[in-house]
């Protein structure tokens, strides 16, 4: 049984360190969020605001899943081949707003329109679009709801980049700028009384009416910023244990496997993810703690814990 055992780790082993060359080679190329909003950014001297875009403009893709686009496809395709160069993508569906990255594109409006995602903000995200009203548009915003009812999401980051979000800082709030009190109005001049004619007499000159003074303008009340959100600590229930990755209570070779598919891509992501799967305590879960769980299994360890 224990050479069997040994004999399990060592292809999961291998296999393991096989995924880990592929990840990296893909990772290698990879822009941080700000590198790809500069390369996003910068093609708005070349494309400006209310440039004419439509369906007959065409864009071929070097993202691998579709050879290209029309119209707001392919202006979406475009600034995404900007900033990823020739990175794969992958297609994501339903769409979370958690999970949403500068770069991303998404696709709205019942599967009829296209846009990119320029900036993500604590609420909702900034984004560009073409063949918007039969033009290229910058700037337009979109709620965090709004970006959830999209019909799906196309992304160039691999699912091994995936990591808990941090809390996102929502967006300065814009101080009003104050009303302008009207100048007063100046009396006219008396009007001067001619000397009457013999016969006409001269109509009387109306007073012209007070005008009002406009009502002060309320200083709004002050933004409340948002208490940070804490991370809940991870729990030692049944089916939750450090390294007990797919919770059938137990921790054996099938919790590494689940674990690398989710690492490479090739799972879904479970909800407590890092709860369950960190068990080195580095707060990311990784090839790592695959490797921690197997030294469990084959006995080198004998107590498997975040402290360990």
């Amino acid at each position: 049984m224990r050479r069997i055992k040994k004999l399990t780790a060592f292809l999961l082993v291998f296999c393991m360190l096989t995924g880990i060359c592929s990840i990296s080679s893909f990772a290698a190329g990879m822009p941080t969020e700000q590198e790809a909003y500069e390369r996003m950014i910068a093609l708005k001297e070349k494309y400006p605001e209310g440039m004419r875009w439509t369906n007959s403009n065409y864009y071929a893709w070097k993202g691998g899943i579709y050879r290209g686009g029309y119209g707001c496809a392919g202006f979406a395709y475009m600034l995404s081949d900007a900033a990823f160069g020739d990175l794969p993508a992958r297609k994501i569906a339903p769409v979370s707003f958690d999970s949403i990255r500068v770069g991303d594109i998404l696709r709205v409006n019942g599967d009829t329109h296209s846009v990119i995602i320029l900036q993500v903000k604590e609420d909702g995200v900034v984004i560009a679009e073409g063949n918007y009203n039969s033009s290229v548009h910058w700037g337009r915003t979109m709620t965090a709801r709004q970006t959830e009812q999209a019909n799906y999401m196309l992304t160039r980051y691999p699912a091994s980049s995936i990591t808990p979000s941090p809390t996102r800082t929502p967006a300065p709030v814009m101080t009003p700028e104050p009303v302008k009190t009207p100048e007063p109005v100046k009396t006219p001049a008396p009007t001067r009384t001619p000397t009457p004619a013999p016969v006409k007499t001269p109509e009387p000159v109306k007073t012209p009416e007070p005008v009002k003074t406009p009502a002060p303008t309320r200083t709004p009340a002050p933004v409340k910023t948002p208490e940070p959100v804490k991370t809940p600590a991870p729990t030692n229930r049944p089916g939750n244990q450090y390294g007990d990755f797919n919770g059938d209570g137990s921790v054996s070779v099938r919790d590494a496997l689940e674990l690398l598919k989710c690492v490479v891509g090739q799972a879904g992501i479970p909800d407590d993810l890092l709860s369950r799967g960190d068990v080195n305590g580095d707060g990311k879960v990784n090839v790592q703690d695959a490797l921690a769980i197997l030294r469990y299994v084959v006995g080198n360890v004998t107590v498997l814990s975040a402290k360990n």
